[in-house]
């Protein structure tokens, strides 16, 4: 631009202007015209499922403006291809680049049909919108709809299905930082198990979105990544939200359980109880929690049965309940340790297992009263069990002290009453004892074991059978 020359507006077609206007309605009916009034940037374009942001100006074709953002002074947005918005605007915006400003020309049958929008706009009219795409949001798919992964879908895929947990799928990944590509390669992983393929969890939870064929763009934060400590190997810095390019090529889901007899029911349990407890043995906690939900998903219904199939379900039931809670127990997930034994002593009452579990995991949580009512409950079944009898003895000790605790507590509030009433009365006469101290205010604690503060033993890392 010259020195005195002034930078000119783009030149706005009035409302009944179509000379240079493009058919984009998907029948080419000229429902949907299109002029371009300034060009947008790059060759991006928002998909179905992004949150536009955009400015507007809506006129009917004499020029009378009914509605307007730019007068409300704030930005519109909406989800793209929902039908948020008027036919038309889901196909005009959808060609849209960032910057652009274009006016979009929709016939009655894109826009509010006979019934109009009244008082403003009247029935089968035909509507005229200068449209300002300003920036687009990825669509999210995180679980928790906090934009921790988001999708740009690059190539729709085909069908309505997708990859469920535990399916088997064939896909092509590239990971990037900074558009530095630090992963490619073509691989098959079984959902759930991408941690054995060094899978983020992010591809693993967005792979579960997408259909045969497509390939899209996924924008992961840290805690669906490599998270605070980042990736050495692969030069991925700590916290960083990273890009991963996947097309899905193929997949093959399990069977759920109504596809399947109750004998397969059992013999697949079986399998998932035994992949769990190999990743148990391996510390793969997460991994074995779930094959073992899986197992008790798949019979924990099949409660009417009888004989060898009953006693074969049962026995599951109760390996996975068992094994459940050593997971959560070895994470110090005290609460759903109680839960999973909890369940199995619903199955079998003297399950020895399930009832020290819980005595650990109610230490846990310091209900020393309910852990020793296990524990004691476990030297019922075996008198010999000497882990039982140590934590028992953990247990006295620790309700002792809380005994002992509470003996000081009413003491001090003791002391404190009696020198309030003589500051008040002068008297040096006592309060009489026994009130607030139940008369033993003065009794001496008992000694202590040293071997009572010991932390409880964790239990063995061998999975139940």
């Amino acid at each position: 631009m010259t020195q005195g020359e002034e930078q000119k507006a783009p030149e706005i077609p009035s409302a009944e202007d179509n000379s240079n206007a493009e058919d984009i309605s998907p029948d080419k009916d000229g429902g949907v015209l299109k002029t371009i009034i300034k060009p947008g940037e790059g060759e991006e374009t928002p998909q179905k499922s992004n949150t536009v942001f955009v400015h507007y100006t809506g006129k009917l074709l004499d020029g009378t403006v009914f509605d307007s953002s730019r007068t409300r002074g704030e930005e519109f947005k909406f989800e793209l291809g929902k039908g948020a918005v008027i036919k038309g605007w889901d196909i005009g915006v959808a060609t849209m680049k960032k910057g652009e400003v274009c006016r979009l020309t929709c016939k009655p049958e894109y826009a509010y049909g006979e019934a109009g929008s009244p008082p403003k706009i009247p029935a089968n009219a035909t509507l005229v919108f200068d449209v300002e795409l300003i920036d687009w949001k990825l669509e999210d798919i995180s679980p928790g709809k906090d934009g921790s992964i988001q999708r740009r879908i690059i190539t729709p895929g085909e069908l309505y299905t997708s990859p469920k947990q535990h399916g088997t799928v064939s896909v092509h990944i590239r990971g990037q930082y900074n558009e530095r590509v630090f992963d490619d390669r073509e691989l098959e992983f079984v959902v759930g198990e991408g941690s054995e393929n060094n899978v983020v969890k992010g591809v693993e939870l967005a792979v579960q979105k997408m259909k045969k064929g497509e390939k899209s763009l996924f924008r992961i934060a840290p805690k669906f990544a490599f998270g605070s400590e980042g990736h050495k190997e692969l030069d991925v810095p700590p916290d960083a939200t990273v890009d991963y390019v996947v097309q899905l090529k193929s997949f093959e889901n399990a069977k759920e359980s109504w596809e399947m007899d109750v004998d397969e029911k059992i013999e697949q349990a079986d399998i998932a109880k035994t992949k769990g407890t190999n990743f148990l043995k391996a510390g793969k906690f997460e991994l074995s929690l779930q094959y073992y939900k899986r197992a008790v998903d798949l019979i924990q219904h099949e409660d009417s049965l009888e004989g060898e199939k009953k006693e074969k379900r049962d026995a599951l039931m109760l390996a996975n309940y068992l094994n459940t809670a050593l997971c959560h127990l070895k994470a110090n997930n005290f609460p759903d340790t109680i839960k999973a034994c909890t369940s199995a002593l619903e199955l079998d009452p003297k399950s020895e297992k399930a009832l020290f579990r819980r005595g650990q995991a109610y230490i846990g949580t310091k209900d020393f009263d309910l852990a020793q009512k296990d524990f004691e409950e476990v030297l019922q079944v075996d008198a010999n069990n000497k882990a039982a009898r140590n934590q028992l003895s953990i247990c006295q000790a620790k309700l002792s002290q809380e005994l002992q605790r509470e003996k000081q507590f009413y003491r001090s509030m003791f002391d404190k009453m009696a020198a309030k009433s003589k500051a008040e009365s002068g008297s040096d006469a006592p309060i009489e004892t026994g009130v607030w101290n139940n008369g033993q205010a003065d009794a001496p604690s008992p000694p202590e074991d040293a071997k009572m503060d010991a932390e409880p033993s964790q239990p063995e890392a061998v999975a139940s059978a």
